[in-house]
């Protein structure tokens, strides 16, 4: 379980959060929504650790993992966060992109998931190709097949679905399902895709009026 508590942050003198929480339980899959410039990526950047909220608000900030209190700098290392934009070599092809993050994030032991995974997701026929001919659906797929191999306690993807084809998602869906349930992590992340706008087993989670409102 992961608690912030009294999160307050101002961006050019703009209030974006004040004094509001956020509670993420062991296994909950989370939609964070708003407005455009509410603060969905803002609160993320927070979380990861690429930024910081303003001095004057830190001592009001707690933050707690598995109910021990812990530094906002020290949650990063518990965080998987996949944004939305992949960082892959445009002129390297896929497989060389594929063992150079495997490389990057120590996931050598994750290897044959990780092509199992690219395979489920249709990838295999373009390993081969530079990833400047990849589409975005393309690049999002083999990122996501790769990274969400990262084992820590909370995944966060930050509109990496949007690119993705309707088929493909539903496999996303599935291994995304799969880690939680299996390894007990959480999922916070955000999206325009109304595929999942139904599903019951998504928490909702509004930026209202400079808080984190349930819904």
């Amino acid at each position: 379980m992961i608690k912030i508590l009294n999160l307050n942050h101002e961006f050019e003198e703009k209030i974006v959060f004040k004094n509001t929480d956020l509670i993420i339980d062991d296994g909950e899959i989370i939609w964070i929504q708003g407005e455009n410039g509410s603060g969905k990526t803002t609160l993320f950047r927070i979380l990861t650790g690429l930024l910081m909220p303003q001095s004057n608000s830190l001592e009001q900030l707690k933050v707690f993992l598995n109910d021990e209190p812990i530094e906002l700098s020290e949650l990063k290392f518990e965080i998987n966060y996949i944004p939305s934009k992949p960082y892959l070599f445009e002129y390297l092809s896929g497989n060389d992109n594929v063992e150079y993050l495997i490389s990057l994030f120590d996931l050598s032991d994750k290897k044959e998931q990780i092509y199992d995974n690219l395979r489920k997701l249709n990838m295999e026929a373009d390993l081969n190709m530079e990833i400047h001919a990849y589409s975005l659906g393309m690049k999002a797929k083999l990122y996501f097949g790769i990274v969400i191999e990262r084992e820590t306690s909370l995944i966060i993807i930050d509109e990496l679905l949007n690119n993705i084809d309707v088929e493909s998602l539903s496999v996303v869906y599935r291994i995304i399902h799969n880690k939680i349930s299996e390894e007990n992590r959480s999922l916070l992340f955000t999206s325009h895709t109304k595929l999942i706008e139904n599903n019951e087993t998504i928490k909702k989670i509004y930026i209202m009026d400079k808080r984190l409102v349930f819904k």
